[in-house]
């Protein structure tokens, strides 16, 4: 299957807490969309389907709003992925809890 996407990392700036490789994107196939997610049972991040998620489960899309928070009068640089927008910073680190978690500039690949 092939598979069009970013790879990103995502790092607190505060904690030092790191993901793993994370997969955004959606496959050729069956537009299956993946993206990063806070799995709220297990208090982690994952990698995530998003077609699979639903408000009754444990997984919220780090494009949910509930997963971000930037200071007053900051604007966040983001990118969207179809109908998901993914903001570079002030995202949820499951560490810390605090809103510091960034994507990792060095580590955002395309990959096919």
């Amino acid at each position: 299957m092939l598979i069009m996407a970013r790879i990103i990392c995502l790092v607190c700036k505060d904690c030092g807490y790191r993901s793993d490789s994370i997969k955004v994107g959606s496959t050729f196939i069956d537009e299956t969309m993946y993206g990063p997610a806070f799995d709220t049972n297990h208090n982690e991040l994952v990698q995530a389907n998003y077609a699979d998620i639903s408000s009754s489960n444990s997984i919220i899309p780090y494009s949910d709003n509930r997963l971000r928070k930037a200071p007053s009068g900051e604007s966040p640089e983001v990118f969207h992925w179809d109908s998901h927008e993914f903001w570079e910073k002030y995202n949820f680190c499951p560490s810390c809890n605090g809103f510091t978690l960034e994507i990792d500039p060095v580590l955002m690949i395309l990959a096919d």
